[in-house]
């Protein structure tokens, strides 16, 4: 089975869908964060 071919925009975008927040930003790359994480 093939991934489908993503941008970085567009990885962000989901990233972000599933809890993960920007926390800061230097030149193209982006840190994320994830948020109100719960261990199982």
């Amino acid at each position: 089975m093939k991934l489908p071919v993503l941008s970085g925009r567009e990885v962000i975008k989901v990233l972000k869908k599933v809890g993960f927040e920007e926390n800061r930003q230097k030149g193209s790359h982006i840190i994320l964060v994830i948020f109100n994480f719960q261990k199982s």
